[in-house]
This record gives structure tokens, C-alpha cells and sequence, in this order.
């Protein structure tokens, strides 16, 4: 059975009209491009690259350091390779928060919403009403896709000359709708950020 995604594509969009327009009332002075591992169940290995960009930085002073906060908004293209079973790739826009000490050291939550579009690894086929046989070309399915993630990291550059970040996080990811449900799956990701200068 086919189900539509348009009441489901309403939702993506309405939930980030919020973030979107503060970031519309912002000047993106700063931008960073990210590489990532991002692996379905640790095993299935896959790719993930994006850019992301401050919305607000709020510093927090402590008794022993300054804390920064930031909240963020990153848009994410990847896939992962899960073998003799499917392909899944996704694009998505991700919003999150990151505090960062004097130190470098990193915590960070995400959530994101997007698309997820599965490939299956073998030859599939399917029978027309006239009985016919033929292969159906890029057989899968396509959901939306709910991530929520959080992790640990450094930033190197607030102890070296290094412009780099680095961050290991646990995501967590759906698939909606699946079989009239949802599919929750584990990945792992490990990325390096790097900045960048854009001008507008």
C-alpha cells in the first residue's frame, strides 16, 4: 500500500519554520564544512558530509573557565552501506545546541528531520496486471527521517593552531513511515569540522 508523504512533508516544514526565521533575522558571519564516518549499527559503514553555521552565541562565565553556547543549524547529505541488503541515503536539516569551554572541550545535541531513501541491494521484480515480469530499476522506498543524536568532542584550535573539530556521536534515526509504523535505528558518527569563509 502506498502511503502519501504530503501531511508528513507539512510537519518537516512547519517544524523549522521557527529556527529558520531567526536565522533570517542573524548575519551568517561563520560557516564550517563537516566530513563525517556515519555508520547503521556501527558495522554497515557510509559517509556523511555537510556545512553548518551559528545562529546565537550566548558565554556563560564559571568559577574556572567561560562556557560558550551555541545554538546551530546544519544542513547534512550521507549514506551508508548495508551489505547484500539495501543502500540508505538522506539529506537532512539538523538544529542543535553545543557548549564549548575555555579548554576546547565539547558537548553537543541534535535534532534533525529530513529524507531517507533505501536501495535495495538485489535485483527485484514485479508482476503487471497482464501478468507480465519485469525489473523494477532502483527498487526501495522512501520515508521521512527523524534523527536525534548527541556527543562528545574537541575544539582544537582553543589550545593549538589546528582550525579543526572533532566529535563522536550516537544517533539515533526513524524512518516514518515504515510498514505503517516507524523503523528506529542506531548509527555512530565520527566527524572533523572544518571552517570556512563564505561571503554574501
Amino acid at each position: 500500500m502506498k502511503v502519501k508523504l504530503y501531511p508528513y512533508l507539512f510537519c518537516v516544514i512547519s517544524l523549522f519554520i521557527h529556527p529558520l526565521a531567526k536565522a533570517q533575522l542573524r548575519a551568517f558571519d561563520q560557516f564550517s564544512v563537516k566530513a563525517a564516518y556515519f555508520g547503521e549499527l556501527i558495522s554497515h559503514a557510509g559517509l556523511k558530509v555537510g556545512i553548518e553555521t551559528p545562529l546565537r552565541l550566548k558565554e556563560k562565565p564559571r568559577k574556572r573557565f567561560t562556557k560558550e553556547k551555541y545554538k546551530l543549524l546544519a544542513a547534512n547529505v550521507g549514506f551508508y552501506v548495508h551489505s547484500r541488503n539495501h543502500v540508505g541515503a538522506f539529506l537532512n536539516i539538523e538544529y542543535g545546541t553545543r557548549g564549548i569551554t575555555s579548554d576546547g572541550f565539547l558537548s553537543e545535541c541534535w535534532v534533525g528531520l529530513g529524507y531517507f531513501r533505501s536501495f535495495l541491494a538485489a535485483p527485484t521484480y514485479e508482476v503487471n496486471d497482464q501478468g507480465q515480469v519485469r525489473r523494477v530499476p532502483l527498487a526501495g522506498r522512501g520515508s521521512l527521517m527523524l534523527s536525534l543524536s548527541a556527543g562528545l568532542g574537541q575544539d582544537l584550535s582553543r589550545k593549538t593552531h589546528w582550525p579543526i573539530t572533532w566529535v563522536i556521536k550516537p544517533t539515533l534515526f526513524f524512518q516514518i513511515p515504515y510498514n505503517n509504523a516507524l523503523l528506529p535505528q542506531l548509527g555512530i558518527e565520527a566527524s572533523i569540522t572544518y571552517p570556512i569563509n563564505i561571503s554574501f
